[in-house]
């Protein structure tokens, strides 16, 4: 069960954090920030999934 458990992690995740592999680390800190920004609209204004004019 771990083997498969860390295997699942390592398809997930195939770039190691001390690759110095800046463009997949970037897509994965631009994903993560994109959801934030999601996650603050859906919060600022529930039932409205528009997001700002400035964003847009």
């Amino acid at each position: 069960m771990g083997e498969s458990s860390a295997i699942l992690n390592y398809v997930v995740y195939p770039v190691p954090l001390d690759s110095g592999d800046s463009t997949a680390l970037d897509l994965r800190v631009v994903n993560s920030k994109w959801r934030l920004l999601l996650t603050c609209v859906r919060c600022a204004s529930p039932g409205r999934w528009t997001l700002p004019s400035r964003v847009a």
